[in-house]
C-alpha cells in the first residue's frame, strides 16, 4: 500500500490533480485542504469516492482520501485537541496529524492520553510541525519524549530507519520555511512497524515549492 502525506498550503482543490498524477497512491493523508463535500470545484468534490474530512473552517482542514480502499474514522478520546484524525484502513490504525497550537506538547499528550489503543498495528503519519532539535521549546513533552514512547509501543520513524540517519540530523527536508531553499527542516513524519516498511521517500522542491512550504512524504508499507 502507498501512502502519501502532504501539508499543501491550502487550495488542495487545484494541486489534487497533480498528487495523484506523481504518486496515484492508495491512500492520501492531506493537511489544510478544503472541505472536498461542500466545495464548488466538482473535479476535487468527485475526485476519490472514501472521504473523511475535519475542520473547524471548511478552508483548512485535515483530510483522509482513497480511491478503493475503504476508510473508517476510528472514536479516539481528544480531549479538545483537534488536529487527529484516527481512522482504520485494511485492519490498521492510522493516526492523520496536523500539528499546530501547542505543537508537539499536544502530540505527547494525545498519543499517552490513548496509549492502551497503540500497537504494532498503528500507524502515525503527518505534519508534526517538530524536530529534536526545538527539545529546549517544549520543556519535558518534546519530540525525544514523543520517540521513547512510540519506540515502547514498537513504532519507530521510517524515514530515520530507512535511512539510518539520526533524528535532527536529517538530508531531506520536508518544509522550506517561507518558502526559501536556506531554511530546510525535516518536520513530517510517519511512525509504524519498521517490520512494514518498504520504502520511504521525500518530494523535491523543484517540483512542489511553488505549491507549499512542505514537501510530500511517500511511504510504501507492506500491508
Amino acid at each position: 500500500m502507498k501512502v502519501v502525506s502532504w501539508n499543501c498550503n491550502g487550495r488542495f482543490r487545484d494541486k489534487f490533480a497533480l498528487l495523484d498524477t506523481t504518486y496515484h497512491a492508495d491512500l492520501y493523508i492531506i493537511q489544510e485542504c478544503e472541505n472536498p463535500l461542500t466545495c464548488s470545484n466538482d473535479k476535487y468534490r468527485d475526485w476519490v469516492k472514501n472521504i473523511i474530512w475535519q475542520g473547524e473552517n471548511k478552508n483548512r482542514g485535515l483530510g483522509i482520501f482513497s480511491r478503493d480502499l475503504t476508510v473508517t474514522r476510528l472514536d479516539y478520546p481528544n480531549y479538545y485537541m483537534d488536529n487527529y484524525l484516527p481512522f482504520q484502513c485494511r485492519n490498521y490504525n492510522f493516526i492523520g496529524v496536523w500539528a499546530k497550537q501547542n505543537y508537539i506538547e499536544d502530540e505527547v499528550l494525545y498519543a499517552m492520553l490513548n496509549a492502551s489503543k497503540f500497537n504494532k498495528k498503528t500507524i502515525w503519519m503527518g505534519d508534526m510541525n517538530s524536530s529534536v532539535n526545538w527539545n529546549k521549546e517544549h520543556g519535558k513533552r518534546n519530540h525525544s519524549l514523543f520517540n521513547n514512547f512510540m519506540g515502547n509501543v514498537g513504532l519507530y520513524s521510517a524515514y530515520h530507519g530507512v535511512t539510518s540517519e539520526k533524528q535532527g540530523q536529517e538530508s531531506q527536508p520536508t518544509f522550506f520555511l517561507y518558502r526559501h531553499l536556506d531554511k530546510p527542516f525535516h518536520i513530517d513524519y510517519c511512525y509504524c512497524n519498521p517490520a512494514i516498511v518498504v520504502n520511504i521517500s521525500v518530494g523535491t522542491p523543484d517540483i512542489w515549492l511553488k505549491n507549499s512550504d512542505h514537501m510530500p512524504l511517500e511511504i510504501v508499507l507492506n500491508v
